[in-house]
């Protein structure tokens, strides 16, 4: 799906009478996954998606990633544990 504008599908969309678009069409059924790593561009796309979940056939499901120490993060290869080096 083309989207030319911003938050905008003109290949979905209906002119209204206010000379508006209607992006969604009535009948949608989404479902939305947002992963979060955190920066700018991912709260950016929270907001959006955020917006998308109050039309009542779109589902948004967030994913947060977060990092983890690399120092306490314990590596499993082929059925052993190894800690990861210290380069």
């Amino acid at each position: 799906m083309f989207i030319p504008g911003p938050l905008q599908d003109q290949s979905t969309s209906s002119r209204r009478s206010n000379g508006g678009y209607t992006a969604i069409s009535p009948g949608l059924r989404a479902a939305v996954v947002v992963p979060f790593f955190g920066g700018g561009d991912d709260r950016e796309a929270l907001a959006y998606a955020a917006r998308m979940a109050h039309h009542p056939g779109v589902t948004v499901g967030v994913i947060r990633f977060f990092q983890r120490d690399a120092s306490r993060t314990t590596l499993r290869t082929g059925g052993s544990t190894t800690a990861p080096s210290k380069r």
